[in-house]
This record gives C-alpha cells, sequence and structure tokens, in this order.
C-alpha cells in the first residue's frame, strides 16, 4: 500500500517542479521512424524533451542554439536513457 501511494504521489511531485532555463543545440536523436527531439546543452549533457512545442522544435529549430523554458519530467537513468523535460517555452536565441 505505501509502494502504491508512492508511485501516485511522484507525478505530481514531479509536476511540481520548478521550471528552468536550458540552452544549446536542438537535434534529433533516434533512427528515422522513432527520432525524438533531444537538446545538448552548452555543458555537453544530453537531454529528451517532450510536450507540444517539440513538433515545433523539430520543424523550424532543428540544428540551432535555442535557450529554452523546461520543467524537469523524468532523471537520467544511465546511457541511452537521458534526463527528460518538458517544454513550456522557447525563449529564443542562445547567445
Amino acid at each position: 500500500m505505501r509502494r502504491l501511494l508512492v508511485l501516485l504521489a511522484l507525478p505530481l511531485c514531479l509536476g511540481c517542479a520548478a521550471a528552468v532555463t536550458l540552452q544549446g543545440r536542438v537535434n534529433l536523436f533516434g533512427p528515422s521512424p522513432v527520432a525524438y527531439v533531444g537538446l545538448v546543452t552548452d555543458s555537453g549533457r544530453h537531454v529528451r524533451l517532450r510536450g507540444p512545442l517539440t513538433e515545433e522544435l523539430r520543424a523550424r529549430y532543428q540544428g540551432q542554439r535555442l535557450r529554452l523554458r523546461v520543467v524537469p519530467v523524468a532523471p537520467d537513468r544511465g546511457p541511452g536513457l537521458p534526463a527528460e523535460y518538458e517544454v513550456q517555452a522557447i525563449e529564443g536565441p542562445a547567445p
């Protein structure tokens, strides 16, 4: 029962996470039919991007350096499973 409560509360906690700003280069990762939108940050960290704005990132900003307002969704889980962030806003080009 205790585990069930923790599992139910986890998404609520992640949803309450504060938005942060990330900047780096937007790229597609993975093979063509299942490629996902990601960001390689200025520090070299690779993160996966989610949310409705990812389609705009894929279509208009691929390969460009941007500053994004994001909310953490899932932590880094090891090689091949990067941290995931939901994109809240595209703030503009990265300096």
